[in-house]
């Protein structure tokens, strides 16, 4: 396989502004096991009264099953009877807006901010990330980050009849044969040459669009820019890794989607 060269990530790069941008769904996620000990009226309470203006809540629901060595009733080393009793987890919770635009899930390891259609900007999206996330922290209390991941989910509905998917999102050209694409799936991991610690995965798909959207299709360009590199959950990292992996979000999506594309989104 050849080498490829290096690439610069470059966070201050503009890219063009989409006054009707195609995102549907953008996501930052955060992971990191919870050191803290919290029980469900505790978490709840405290989400309720630091975060009112996410006032639906909801509570995951989630239990585990401790397997200490115990004395089996046959006198040899096994589970007791007491370890074998289903304990709950630590609980998790989605909360959303009351508009529903801003989702938010606080459980034991992970942590993700979504914020769905309509998109605002990055900047106000990462700074309401940022906010909750500094919440969990006093929340959880996480030594370390295991993952953290930008992703960002595109839409486009286009016209069905003689649709060539390839006019829109690049690599999505009309299969052989005389019989048309109704559906379409295609996965990519993408390496980042010079940083070894990001990695990008896109998905591209055709599928039937909405009830009542018979004459049209939705071209979906799904973008997950992610790092598995462990380290301390300090603020000033985090929003540096943030900005690398924006930008990268940002180089492959405008590197995946055509001038017509971008024209439905100007």
């Amino acid at each position: 396989m050849a080498a490829h060269k290096s690439i610069k990530i470059s966070p201050s790069e503009r890219f063009e502004h989409l006054p009707s941008a195609p995102i549907v769904e953008a996501v930052i996620q955060l992971v990191g096991r919870a050191e803290a000990q919290r029980g469900p009226t505790e978490l709840k309470a405290s989400l309720s009264n630091a975060l009112p203006e996410y006032s639906n809540v909801k509570e995951l629901r989630a239990v585990s099953v401790s397997l200490p060595l115990g004395t089996a009733r046959n006198g040899e080393p096994g589970q007791s009877d007491e370890s074998a009793k289903p304990k709950r987890a630590w609980p998790g919770f989605r909360l959303a807006t009351d508009d529903g635009r801003y989702v938010a899930m606080f459980t034991r390891d992970y942590f993700s901010l979504s914020r769905l259609r309509p998109y605002e900007d990055w900047e106000t999206f990462q700074s309401e990330a940022m906010r909750l996330w500094d919440f969990h922290m006093g929340l959880a209390g996480p030594t370390e980050i295991g993952r953290i991941g930008v992703r960002f989910i595109n839409r486009f509905d286009v016209p069905a009849v003689d649709l060539d998917p390839g006019e829109y999102i690049r690599g999505l050209g009309n299969p052989p044969g005389d019989l048309p694409r109704s559906e379409f799936l295609h996965r990519d991991g993408l390496s980042v040459p010079g940083h070894p610690s990001y990695g990008v995965t896109v998905i591209r798909t055709v599928k039937p669009a909405d009830p009542g959207q018979a004459d049209h299709v939705a071209l979906l360009l799904d973008i997950d820019v992610f790092s598995s590199l462990r380290f301390p959950p300090d603020p000033h990292t985090i929003k540096s890794r943030l900005a690398d992996m924006h930008w990268l979000k940002n180089r492959v999506f405008f590197d995946n989607v055509t001038e017509r594309a971008l024209d439905l989104c100007r």
